[in-house]
């Protein structure tokens, strides 16, 4: 996943980019709901890209469900020109 976040970026990007990679990597809500925890209903709201127009979600939450893709959250600052 490559998305250069700013103060336009909401939750609805990166939520479409980590439903891609779960078709890629065949991984269903449920097997994620397994790994982080939670009901499939509530993983099913958390992985829906409009369930929350206020853009909120922490790092670690993001972080818990790549986990649970056997993936890596890379987070990188750059400094911009």
């Amino acid at each position: 996943m490559g998305i250069v976040c700013n103060s336009d970026t909401n939750r609805n990007i990166i939520m479409k980019e980590v439903k891609k990679i779960m078709i890629d990597l065949n991984i269903k809500n449920n097997d994620i709901a397994k790994n982080i925890g939670q009901t499939d209903q509530s993983t099913s709201n958390l992985l829906n890209p409009n369930y929350r127009p206020d853009g909120s979600m922490t790092i670690d939450t993001l972080a818990r469900i790549c986990d649970a893709m056997n993936c890596d959250l890379v987070v990188d600052i750059v400094k911009r020109d």
